[in-house]
């Protein structure tokens, strides 16, 4: 008999509002899309496999506030690699910031909330994600908080 349902997070309940974890609209006040697109593919790759690269060496976080340290070396690498998209490395730690505090970047499915009410009724609920700690307020601001037990 099954008792429970784990979920995943991004894609499953949520989604980036523009389709991308990382470029957000803090990013968006010193680039633009048109700038990212217009790389060379292989150049953009790079910088982000180099920027998740730290992300994923130090992924074990607790806080948002050390969230916001590994977002801020995330958006150095970014503006070191990339000096074309004119993000300046001083505001790393701000469109760091940006990222972990913004809540309207996430938009959740429209049903998100109704199936899982639903599902609540006969199952236990879990997330299993290898997201951040602002994913509490995010859930939260979606009033999807509560919802999980796990």
């Amino acid at each position: 008999m099954i008792k429970g349902i784990f979920f995943d997070l991004g894609w499953t309940i949520f989604r980036p509002a523009n389709n991308n974890w990382f470029i957000n609209q803090k990013v968006l006040e010193y680039t633009s899309l048109k700038a990212i697109d217009s790389l060379s593919p292989d150049k953009r790759n790079a910088a982000f496999d180099k920027a998740l690269k730290h992300l994923d060496d130090h992924h074990c976080l607790f806080t948002e506030d050390e969230e916001i340290e590994q977002f801020t070396e995330f958006y150095k690498i970014i503006a070191v690699e990339l000096p074309e998209l004119g993000i300046p490395i001083e505001q790393a730690g701000e469109i760091a910031k940006f990222k972990v505090a913004d809540t309207s970047s996430y938009i959740f499915f429209k049903k998100s909330k109704e199936t899982l009410l639903k599902l609540k009724e006969k199952y236990k609920l879990g997330i299993i994600s290898d997201t951040w700690p602002s994913v509490e307020r995010i859930l939260a601001s979606g009033g999807l908080a509560d919802l999980f037990d796990t």
